[in-house]
């Protein structure tokens, strides 16, 4: 994704106006790829947990007598229920991209000080979200709430954590060099 990103403001794609009114176009079909494909992914995982989410190929890499032979076959046999997670995440992960250019191209192309904000603080954002996330998803083990609402609820507040903490060490002058 980031080659693609690249060769294409790299070649000035989105200051095409057909490319950005094809973009504007497609927005619809993209927000229903999009939801279908993430309810798909969803309830695929919710469904077939022992299939789509099996660690024991990673566990075998740590066992001291298991030869690569073993491990090819416990791989041969987790595949089948991996393969279409991992598909359909990939393909969850496009629609997104799609998406969001087809929502951002020309409809909010302009400086406000909402995406000011965003973009000045966007790397520490990057940075610091990761370990709020971990943090949160570790706290909410023991919560009883559905797989769809738990991710939503981690987000709402992990995302605008991230925002504030960023633009405080931003302000910092011991962060200010490394987070702009």
């Amino acid at each position: 994704y980031f080659l693609l990103g690249a060769a294409a403001f790299q070649g000035n794609l989105f200051k095409n106006p057909k490319v950005l009114q094809s973009l504007k176009d497609i927005f619809p079909k993209a927000l229903l790829a999009m939801v279908l494909l993430g309810f798909s992914f969803a309830i695929y995982t919710v469904n077939f947990p022992e299939l789509s989410m099996s660690d024991l190929p990673y566990q075998m890499r740590r066992l001291p007598d298991a030869t690569f032979g073993d491990w090819l076959l416990v791989v041969g046999e987790k595949l089948p229920g991996i393969l279409p997670r991992t598909a359909a995440l990939g393909l969850l992960v496009m629609a997104q991209v799609i998406f969001l250019l087809s929502l951002f191209a020309g409809r909010y192309d302009k400086a406000t000080p909402l995406w000011t904000s965003l973009a000045a603080n966007a790397y520490g954002i990057f940075i610091l979200h990761e370990s709020l996330v971990v943090w949160l998803q570790f706290y909410g083990v023991n919560f009883e709430l559905s797989p769809i609402l738990k991710p939503l609820l981690i987000f709402a507040i992990a995302f605008p954590s991230s925002w504030v903490l960023a633009k405080f060490l931003r302000e910092s002058l011991y962060f200010k060099r490394v987070l702009g």
